[in-house]
């Protein structure tokens, strides 16, 4: 993977996450971009507002759920990483890796949207 590698620092939360949180929290992280394409695609036949809000109300909550997702991965990871052979620890920081960049890609995607949605309003004012 050559992609590069950096962290995204997790401010101190005042309480202790449980073991074993991120594969349940992973599970919506991989439904809900498929959700929020779905929504997409019929959006681009019907052009409905209510199609918008929502696939926008979904981006905004797989931002929250890929960030718990990255602090519960944190959590097992850091408990996992020392049990783990070399591959195991090299499989697991591309995973994280990979986590992070869906992480930031997700934020991307999110303001391609709302920038879109500016675009629009303001040609549709010019015509």
């Amino acid at each position: 993977m050559n992609l590069p590698a950096f962290d995204i620092p997790i401010p101190p939360l005042g309480f202790d996450i449980p073991v074993l949180m991120h594969p349940p929290v992973v599970h919506f992280a991989i439904v809900l971009p498929i959700v929020i394409l779905l929504l997409e695609l019929i959006n681009l036949i019907m052009k409905r507002r209510g199609l918008t809000i929502t696939a926008i109300t979904f981006f905004i909550f797989l931002m929250l759920i890929y960030a718990a997702a990255y602090i519960t991965g944190k959590t097992d990871g850091s408990e996992a990483y020392d049990m783990l052979t070399r591959a195991g620890q090299a499989d697991l920081k591309a995973h994280k890796l990979i986590g992070t960049y869906l992480r930031l890609g997700t934020v991307v995607l999110f303001f391609l949207k709302l920038f879109s949605m500016a675009l629009r309003a303001w040609w549709m004012k010019l015509l």
